[in-house]
């Protein structure tokens, strides 16, 4: 048990109690809960799966997994016949006590939770204890969160945004997306730090795409959100609570988190410092822009424009753990069902974007639009390799003349011959 020291004056009994208390209330919850394939299980259960005390090692409860987790655990189809998860699979939570310095009432009733209506037992002083002492869910990784999301645990668990004894997490100067990217940059091994104002390479079958993150990360002209300003962001690795109840609003507010976490994660690749344009096609170049932990908006175009005449929003919402897709363009939203069910299988935007490129009837009323849109991207490209050319070409006579050295202006590269 967190926290518990032995020269403690408290009654450890009354502590371990509440602590069977919770996981039996927990357990109850799980066994009653529909029981569907393992992955729906883990994404959709409100408590994920639930794995049981064994051998002094607390409960576990998996409440996220990503279709790429389950495929680098080949174990995890085995599980889902003998109903236990391989190690290391998703991200969990256990359960554990730790010190505060307020005083909350735990439930020591194992019987909390009423089967008949899926609802809560009132706390009485005969099936509570009052104690300096609350109830914590750990995390198997530190999650990188939103200022947003912390504002809604606090204000699920304790009614404020604001009690000092029990901060979730500090929160950072740095913005959401760029803590997201450290994480991803250390699995990755790659020690640059270019931070957001910078553009990321992910290689495809077929396909390269460059990601550009500004710093103006706000959805310009969301339909369902408003501009808002940057979401500075920290890492929770436990969250307080002093309810059973309170594990649903706790694991529905990180699910969330960590869909977004996932889909902009996808995003990030090898940092690149400099694009040469003239050697990139154009419509594998994106602008990324975001509205922490609900929309992230892709734009096709230069990775420099602010805004663009077709975007594809990613969305997440609270109630369903599948982002959707759907696409602006011309004063149009249309959502698309067909990318929501391969972003469903995936949770990555380069590959659903990939197969945007490869079939764009996936774009369903959208399509003729984005054909029209490649096709002008296309002429503005011949246009541009045309002028560059010629640039080129008098670069050549000028160096040839014995005149100083000539610059192509978008262009990574000197003449030197």
């Amino acid at each position: 048990m967190c926290g518990v020291s032995a020269p403690c004056r408290m009654d450890k009994t009354k502590v371990f109690q509440a602590l069977m208390a919770t996981e039996k209330v927990l357990l109850s919850i799980a066994e009653s809960s529909p029981q569907p394939p393992l992955e729906d299980m883990i994404m959709n259960n409100p408590l994920g799966h639930v794995s049981d005390r064994t051998a002094g090692l607390p409960m576990k409860l998996t409440f996220f997994v990503t279709p790429i987790d389950a495929l680098h655990h080949p174990a995890f189809i085995s599980a889902e016949k003998i109903g236990c998860l391989p190690q290391g699979l998703g991200v969990s939570g256990k359960v554990v006590f730790e010190k505060s310095l307020q005083l909350f009432n735990l439930s020591l009733d194992p019987n909390l939770f009423n089967r008949s209506n899926a609802n809560f037992f009132p706390l009485t002083n005969q099936s509570s204890v009052r104690l300096p002492m609350t109830l914590m869910f750990q995390l198997s990784e530190s999650i990188p969160v939103c200022g947003s999301v912390v504002d809604q645990l606090h204000q699920y668990l304790f009614g404020s945004t604001t009690i000092a004894e029990q901060n979730i997490c500090q929160m950072t100067t740095a913005h959401i997306n760029e803590l997201i990217a450290r994480k991803k940059k250390q699995t990755m091994q790659e020690q640059k730090d270019i931070g957001l104002e910078s553009c990321y390479c992910v290689n495809l079958p077929e396909q390269r795409h460059y990601y550009y993150m500004p710093v103006n990360t706000t959805v310009p002209g969301s339909v369902d959100f408003h501009p808002k300003p940057l979401e500075l962001g920290g890492f929770v690795s436990k969250v307080p609570f002093i309810h059973p109840g309170n594990i649903f609003n706790i694991i529905t507010l990180l699910r969330k988190q960590l869909v977004y976490n996932t889909l902009v994660s996808s995003c990030i690749g090898i940092s690149v410092k400099d694009i040469a344009f003239d050697t990139l096609p154009v419509e594998h170049v994106f602008n990324v822009s975001t509205s922490p932990p609900e929309v992230i908006s892709v734009c096709i175009g230069d990775m420099k424009a602010k805004e663009s005449n077709f975007t594809v929003e990613f969305y997440i919402s609270d109630t369903q753990t599948r982002p959707t897709v759907r696409v602006k363009f011309a004063n149009q939203v249309q959502n698309l069902p067909h990318l929501s069910q391969i972003l469903a299988r995936c949770f990555s935007i380069p590959i659903t974007l990939r197969a945007a490129f490869k079939k764009p009837s996936l774009l369903c009323g959208a399509a003729g639009a984005f054909q029209l849109y490649r096709q002008e991207v296309f002429q503005f490209m011949e246009r541009f390799k045309m002028g560059t050319s010629e640039k080129i070409e008098q670069d050549k006579s000028l160096l040839l003349n014995g005149s100083q050295k000539a610059v192509v202006p978008g262009i990574k590269r000197k003449w030197t011959e």
